[in-house]
């Protein structure tokens, strides 16, 4: 299937409320995650991160959109979410949930260690080679991520 044919197929499929199937007499672990469709488009996707479930993928990133939904769901109910590193997640969540422990995914993590051993080691092959050191440029994501 086509990349194009997939989103239809998606965007027809989640609608706008909170599921139905939403355990709202359970404890609640949401996932924040944020996807990139051909690394331009960015989307929010929900999770109820126990039940391992779907709850809802936004067509933006925008907070505003995130705030809307996250205001429907119980603050009591919510115990623990996990977020991208990104600093306006953060802040929504705490917001919103003041009362909630707010962890960052293990994914981005690692991700971030590795991208930050992976400098280190240049600058040191830099020094060992040339005698001094080089420090690598922040790449464009990097600062689009401290700005937000």
């Amino acid at each position: 299937m086509s990349y194009t044919s997939l989103r239809r197929l998606l965007e027809r499929e989640i609608d706008g409320e909170v599921s139905s199937s939403l355990p709202l007499e359970d404890e609640i672990f949401l996932g924040i995650d944020e996807h990139s469709f051909k690394h331009q488009e960015l989307a929010h996707m929900i999770t109820e991160v126990k039940k391992r479930q779907v709850l809802r993928i936004f067509k933006d990133d925008g907070s505003a959109t995130l705030k809307d939904f996250l205001t429907r769901i119980p603050k009591d109910k919510v115990k623990e979410v996990c977020i991208d590193m990104k600093e306006s997640l953060r802040k929504v969540v705490e917001a919103l949930f003041p009362e909630v422990k707010v962890v960052a995914d293990h994914f981005h993590i690692i991700a971030d260690s590795n991208r930050r051993m992976h400098e280190a080691r240049q600058i040191e092959q830099n020094v060992n080679r040339k005698g001094k050191a080089q420090i690598p440029r922040k790449n464009v994501s990097d600062r689009r991520r401290e700005t937000k």
